[in-house]
């Protein structure tokens, strides 16, 4: 996380990212973050850095799901070509 608040600060512009955390349960999140620096101090140095996260843990498992499909597809098409 330290990574991308440098390059938030350094690049001076919004920013994009996911991750996934894991909570107390041991149950998995995948999140979507949109952050950026709102206001700066006198001397143009980052005060605070406005952000939301996006729960898309649904989403990115109908992906993976969706790939997984893809390719057991591709591999019967291609074994049972005549």
């Amino acid at each position: 996380m330290n990574n991308v608040m440098d390059q938030i600060i350094s690049e001076r512009k919004s920013l994009n990212f996911s991750f996934r955390i894991i909570l107390d349960d041991g149950s998995e999140l995948t999140l979507d973050t949109i952050a950026e620096i709102t206001h700066y101090d006198e001397n143009g140095n980052p005060l605070i850095v406005t952000g939301v996260n996006y729960d898309i843990t649904e989403r990115k498992k109908a992906e993976e799901i969706k790939q997984a499909l893809w390719r057991k597809k591709k591999n019967l098409q291609r074994n049972y070509q005549l």
